[in-house]
């Protein structure tokens, strides 16, 4: 991100084996110290359990947003870390993995004691996977039953019009391996996905369709 001002890691030559979900990052460069920290109350995580990657380095990093000190406090903590707003997770290595933005992650709640969070990436890789898939996008909407959190939809562009919402949503059953990661949101068809100038989902304007 350009606020951080260099690149912070590589991948190794080799990919590793690993059963860790997402983007292999590979792992800090010489002078680069990278933390992942629960995104609410700043703890420190240990490995296999995703958080939110904070950076700093002795380089380029943003001191700080022009005339916005709020937003400077929000990036910036008081020993200079960045937090970035990417949520990762690293393995007992030191391998950091990238699943998503957390702006993006859906917070779902199955029952009255579990509460798990959801890429939108992940659900739109199983989804791809799917022949009958041409494009998807994957955002939360709201949940009638439990307030403050979201229940998973899809947007899709088919290649045929005989692919059925149904159909998706046991593919999702069958390939998910988690418990309660399901279209539980339902599946909407578009013509198209909206992105923006660089390609990617544009899922806030989805999500915003959604809360209306």
């Amino acid at each position: 991100m350009t606020e951080v001002g260099s690149v912070i890691g590589a991948p190794p030559e080799k990919n590793q084996d690993s059963n860790t979900r997402g983007c292999l990052l590979g792992k800090p460069l010489a002078n680069t110290q990278i933390k992942v920290v629960d995104a609410i109350t700043r703890k420190l995580l240990p490995p296999g359990v995703a958080g939110e990657m904070c950076v700093r380095n002795p380089y380029k990093l943003l001191r700080g947003y022009i005339n916005n000190p709020e937003a400077t406090a929000r990036a910036i903590d008081s020993d200079g870390w960045l937090h970035t707003g990417d949520l990762v997770q690293y393995d007992d290595d030191g391998f950091i993995y990238y699943i998503d933005r957390l702006k993006d992650i859906i917070r779902i709640a199955p029952d009255k004691t579990t509460t798990i969070q959801v890429s939108p990436s992940e659900m739109e890789n199983i989804l791809m996977s799917h022949p009958g898939v041409g494009d998807v996008a994957v955002t939360g909407i709201p949940d009638p039953d439990n307030e403050g959190y979201e229940l998973i939809r899809a947007f899709v562009v088919r290649k045929a019009d005989t692919l059925s919402a149904e159909d998706l949503i046991e593919f999702v059953k069958e390939k998910t391996p988690r418990k309660y990661v399901t279209l539980t949101g339902g599946v909407r068809f578009l013509k198209n996905i909206p992105k923006n100038l660089t390609g990617k989902n544009m899922r806030s304007e989805l999500q915003a369709q959604a809360y209306e």
